[in-house]
């Protein structure tokens, strides 16, 4: 599985704009996913969602190649990002 392939795959998670971002080789994947619906959730949940929702999608053989799954709200993008720019 590619990066793209897994890209395409959490694009079709059932959460309102979700945006994904996907680095790695084959077999060692990571991936960023960001919904508005992941506000006000815990990191359990949104991880329950996410690895359900791949569990039910990908064959094992392509969910061992997913190293990690970042869960994030979109608020939680941009204070990152506001500290990131703010230690520059």
């Amino acid at each position: 599985m590619t990066d793209k392939d897994l890209e395409r795959t959490l694009r079709q998670l059932p959460l309102r704009d979700v945006s994904v971002r996907v680095e790695g080789r084959p077999g060692h994947l990571v991936a960023e996913v960001s919904s508005p619906d992941f506000t006000g959730q815990d990191e359990v949940v949104r991880q329950q969602k996410v690895w359900e929702y791949l569990v039910n999608t990908l064959t094992d053989d392509q969910r061992i190649e997913v190293e990690f799954v970042f869960t994030k709200a979109p608020e939680e993008i941009q204070e990152a990002e506001k500290a990131v720019r703010s230690r520059a």
